[in-house]
């Protein structure tokens, strides 16, 4: 475990079951005499084909001679589990065991060797198919201590991580410090993905635990209980119990003096106060109108926001995030981009510890913030920000695609590749500001986006000939005469019928506004056709 309070993870391999039984010190003891480490070693080596092991049927008659010669030593039967899960055999489903306690420690011993070559199927299959399985995980011998890790893997592997619940009983808990930071590892790893129910049950059996923690091998203080305790308050706050939720915090402030655990409490705080249920949950509203009431939810966490900033740790990053997108919705522009920097450099480091979305979101909107900032090498990274983050999915706020869209107009390098972004994810109000934008008039995938716009509109009003208009000047500067001549006709359609006439003359006295495509008589006889079908007649003759 580091100092930051999370727990390390599980072996993913193994779940550290290439090492001797741990656990509970009766679990130690009962399989700690010098004959039961030789006949462990010697089933292993036999299984991993050892030059001088001892072949499979030696180790058979050493195990059984050891049952027949101790038959009232229990916890042999684990040998007896242990090699035929280890040799690749059919578990014998009525142990010739006599009485309960055999029968566990010859599962227990299975269970064991199942683990060893991570056949999480053959106790998946072993627990469903015996009843003697299923209650290894009461914690009230030595046998459930050998096997409830393992067990606990075995169904965490195979997708049901919801039956722990009714498996683990808490004195194998209490019993077992691996046990109950792997029980944290899979309730946090359930609420990272959106299983709250499943995750408050055994953050439940958890906080059980604790509260009898006079049983346990470590006191209530320690990193494990404290961490079960932040990870119940994000449990509650999904539940919509933020009362608890908060009382929960506010008690590891008191409790805990990690700085880094002090800093996401208070951002956890700050997000409670904001009627936030996640992190990911803060983004700026697509409309400038929605705006008040996001800045009004954040200024109520903002305290405790500045609280985590303050205590100058990497968690921080957390109240760094919320400050940044504050100050970007205020048009602090400077403030949102060093707060934002802060939060993306801590939220990379550590992507399997936050939600997909919150990465190309930091992207995009450290982005808009660097190129409010008009610096020349803030304007060329923001560029690629904004890419970075509209091609993780992240949408743009409606409100800022112009602002942003003049800004980095500036740079000039990466804008080309911004605005194609742009147009596919940004809508009809990032092609608007690309409309208005220098390099429409030369960047052919906006003028597309402008004639597929066009004909979209039925009607063909001033909306779609304004359209039409743009849309010709890009293929005319890129030299796709066929297409400007299309579009050339189409504007003389609208004009006839009244639609953007005087838009449509002007840009035929021009040369440049229909050449190549249309020649000069071209030009004057569509001018005639406009005259006459608005009754200006005088105009039509004079042509």
């Amino acid at each position: 475990m580091g100092s930051h309070g999370y727990m390390s993870p599980p072996n993913e391999t193994g779940g550290g079951e290439s090492r001797e039984p741990a656990g509970h010190e009766m679990t130690r003891h009962a399989l700690s005499t010098t004959l039961d480490r030789i006949l462990i070693d010697a089933v292993v080596d036999a299984r991993q084909g050892i030059v001088g092991a001892l072949k499979y049927d030696e180790v058979d008659s050493a195990v059984d001679e050891l049952l027949q010669l101790n038959g009232r030593r229990d916890h042999s039967y684990f040998l007896a589990g242990f090699r035929d899960a280890m040799f690749g055999r059919q578990p014998v489903r009525k142990p010739s065991a006599e009485n309960a306690m055999q029968v566990r420690w010859y599962w227990a011993g299975a269970a064991r060797g199942w683990a060893r070559s991570e056949s999480w199927d053959r106790i998946a299959e072993a627990y469903d198919g015996n009843e003697a399985v299923p209650l290894l995980g009461d914690g009230r011998d030595p046998a459930s201590n050998t096997a409830v890790e393992s067990i606990v893997h075995a169904l965490r592997y195979r997708g049901r991580s919801a039956e722990l619940q009714t498996f683990v009983k808490e004195p194998a808990v209490a019993n077992s410090r691996r046990l109950y930071c792997l029980l944290l590892d899979i309730g946090t790893e359930l609420l990272r993905a959106g299983d709250i129910a499943e995750a408050r049950a055994i953050l439940d059996l958890l906080m059980r635990v604790e509260e009898e923690s006079h049983e346990i091998d470590f006191p209530p203080d320690e990193r494990p209980f404290l961490e079960t305790r932040r990870r119940m308050a994000h449990c509650l706050r999904l539940l919509g119990e933020h009362l608890a939720a908060h009382e929960l915090l506010l008690g590891l402030l008191d409790h805990d003096p990690d700085p880094d655990i002090q800093a996401m409490v208070h951002a956890d705080i700050g997000l409670l106060e904001g009627h936030f249920t996640l992190l990911a949950d803060i983004r700026l509203p697509d409309d400038r109108s929605a705006l008040a009431d996001v800045v009004g939810r954040l200024e109520k966490g903002e305290k405790h926001f500045r609280d985590a900033v303050d205590l100058g740790v990497r968690y921080g990053a957390h109240g760094h995030y919320c400050l940044g997108i504050l100050a970007l919705a205020r048009e602090s522009y400077e403030e949102a981009d060093r707060g934002l920097d802060q939060a993306r450099a801590h939220f990379r480091s550590r992507p399997k510890n936050y939600p997909a979305a919150i990465l190309p979101r930091v992207d995009l909107y450290l982005g808009i913030a660097r190129a409010q900032v008009l610096t020349p090498e803030k304007l060329n990274h923001a560029s690629t920000l904004i890419i970075s983050g509209l091609e993780g999915g992240e949408s743009f706020p409606k409100f800022l695609i112009g602002p942003t869209v003049d800004t980095l107009e500036l740079a000039g390098a990466g804008f080309a590749e911004v605005a194609d972004s742009l147009l596919h994810t940004g809508g009809d109000e990032a092609l608007d500001a690309l409309k208005r934008s220098e390099i429409s008039g030369s960047h052919l995938p906006i003028s597309k986006a402008l004639y597929e716009r066009a004909h979209r509109q039925n009607e063909g009003g001033e909306g779609a000939a304004s359209d039409l208009r743009d849309a010709l000047r890009g293929y005319l500067k890129t030299r796709d005469i066929e297409t400007a001549r299309r579009i050339l006709d189409e504007l003389e359609v609208l004009a006839v019928r009244g639609v953007g006439v005087e838009a449509f003359v002007e840009l035929l006295g021009e040369p440049g506004g229909h050449e190549p495509a249309w020649q000069k008589e071209d030009a004057a006889i569509a001018r005639v056709r406009c005259y006459e079908a608005g009754g200006e007649y005088e105009k039509a003759l004079r042509e």
